[in-house]
């Protein structure tokens, strides 16, 4: 417990005069729960965050850059320490590779010259072929947590420089590793934060910029802080609305941008509670690799989408996980602007499973929604998304939610032939009344259960008919097999019938 930290340091959630609280107790229930999880491992093969300098053939590394790049890890290391210890999380620490107190940086130099590289995923894979080369005894690209540093800057005649370096982060590798691309240049420095006297010309892959000093190594060092980020494991979240004038901008938004700004009195930038959980349990913050390279699944066992006294909208349900989860976040993605609008919610999940997030803040229009659940091993499995729909800042339809989720269910319980659990759905709707609900469960209840023989046309003497319930002369697709209301099972994938070429019936 964190006895230490005054109790009324509470993650604090304002909406108007309303307010939600993950209180400091929540925060230690969860901190003591990873510690448990974590307690006992043997810390001599701790990761750490390792760092590669790559340079084009022919041309040197960067002036200085080891100095250099020693300063501004240490300062992001130190930005992500004091967020962690703002959110409640006291002595959560990035680790970093150091000798005698210094950044190890491993230097690897490229096969070809300056100008066959860009910011391109063609790019940043040469580059990890080439560190995979020049490293294999040192640095394993599989399984390391490393941020590529690229030098891949030069001065033109006119004064101005010219990046050619890639500059983003892989999310989707954590636990098991993790990797990010970044930009160097002889003037990245966080001794020039403060500069806004000299000027800084230079051309990358989004156009031609004319900053400040400052300004630029602000903007470049932030994104550094913010691509380690995604080779950390977190995605893009935006603040809150009501966060943005209290503490700033998110790193995981678009905080690259404010980044350090409160150097001149203004709102820097910040983690989210969304990213705190889910450094929580990485492998470099916990210092541990427990259960990191096993394999997780998880899945609800129930989800109710209801309308809270405060809250827009409570998600609530049970998670079965393994390795255990301890929080589960609830995105909300508004169409549109990629996915940099998204607000993450966030919610405890018991030892039993159970769990409930309020969401207090929803954008109007067609929003995404997606669950995701946090394991102990630092690993995370997406349970569910779907689109749902937003006016006046409310939900439009809770029940449309419910029976997305409903119908979901059912699907894979049939494709999975758990028919017994297709009929619990089908009963528990009939039990709440729900006909809106009923009829597609009961509709695969009856696929599930056999089918009628298909009418003929020219014996039959009704007026019309549903053009499933008919025989067909000649059937083609150009996919898999014709079907007549009939669902792929897991099993028909297994057995490689979805694979087949497209067929005729007669």
């Amino acid at each position: 417990m964190h006895l230490h930290r005054c109790l009324s340091l509470i993650i604090v959630l304002m909406t108007g005069n309303t307010a939600s609280a993950l209180e400091a107790e929540t925060i230690d229930r969860i901190s003591g729960r990873l510690d448990a999880y974590h307690a006992g491992h043997d810390s001599s093969d701790s990761p750490e965050l390792r760092v590669v300098y790559f340079h084009a053939a022919g041309t040197p590394p960067q002036k200085e850059y080891e100095a250099r790049l020693h300063r501004i890890l240490t300062d992001i290391q130190a930005f992500y320490s004091s967020e962690m210890e703002r959110l409640g999380f006291a002595g959560k620490s990035l680790p970093l590779e150091l000798r005698n107190g210094d950044l190890v940086v491993h230097r690897v130099q490229g096969r070809e010259p300056i100008n066959a590289y860009s910011n391109d995923t063609v790019t940043s894979k040469k580059i990890i072929a080439d560190t995979r080369s020049h490293l294999a005894s040192t640095i394993d690209v599989e399984r390391d947590f490393i941020l590529f540093i690229c030098g891949l800057c030069s001065q033109l005649e006119n004064g101005s420089y010219a990046f050619n370096s890639p500059y983003f982060g892989m999310p989707g590798l954590s636990p098991r590793g993790g990797m990010c691309f970044a930009a160097d240049c002889e003037m990245q420095d966080t001794l020039h934060y403060s500069d806004e006297e000299s000027r800084f010309v230079y051309r990358e892959h989004l156009g031609k910029f004319d900053k400040t000093l400052g300004a630029f190594n602000r903007l470049y060092i932030g994104g550094i802080a913010h691509e380690l980020g995604h080779g950390l494991g977190l995605p893009h979240t935006k603040e809150y609305p009501w966060q943005k004038p209290r503490i700033g901008t998110a790193l995981m938004g678009s905080g690259n941008h404010t980044w350090r700004e409160e150097l001149f009195g203004k709102k820097g930038s910040f983690l989210t509670l969304s990213s705190g959980m889910r450094l929580l349990s990485h492998p470099l913050f916990t210092r541990s690799n427990r259960d990191r390279f096993v394999k997780v699944k998880a899945s609800a066992s129930s989800l109710r989408f209801q309308a809270g006294k405060q809250a827009k909208l409570n998600v609530s349900g049970r998670l079965n996980a393994t390795p255990q989860a301890y929080a589960v976040l609830v995105d909300t993605d508004p169409e549109g602007n990629s996915d940099y609008n998204t607000n993450t919610w966030v919610g405890e999940v018991s030892e039993k499973g159970d769990f409930t997030v309020p969401i207090y803040h929803l954008q109007n229009g067609t929003n995404e929604l997606r669950i995701t659940a946090l394991h102990m091993n630092g690993s995370t499995t997406r349970i569910n998304r779907m689109p749902f729909q937003v006016n006046d800042g409310h939900p439009l339809s809770l029940n449309e939610l419910n029976h997305q989720w409903a119908f979901e269910q059912a699907e894979l319980a049939y494709m999975d032939d758990r028919m017994e659990d297709l009929q619990q759905l089908v009963e528990k709707a009939t039990l709440e009344g729900d006909s809106s609900r009923l009829g597609p469960l009961q509709h695969l209840s009856e696929l599930a259960t056999g089918q009628p023989e298909p009418k003929s046309l020219t014996e039959s003497e009704e007026t019309s008919a549903y053009l499933s319930d008919v025989r067909w002369r000649e059937a083609t697709v150009g996919w898999g097999q014709p079907a007549r209301n009939h669902y792929f099972t897991t099993q028909q994938v297994r057995d490689g019938v979805c694979l087949m070429p497209g067929g005729k019936f007669h």
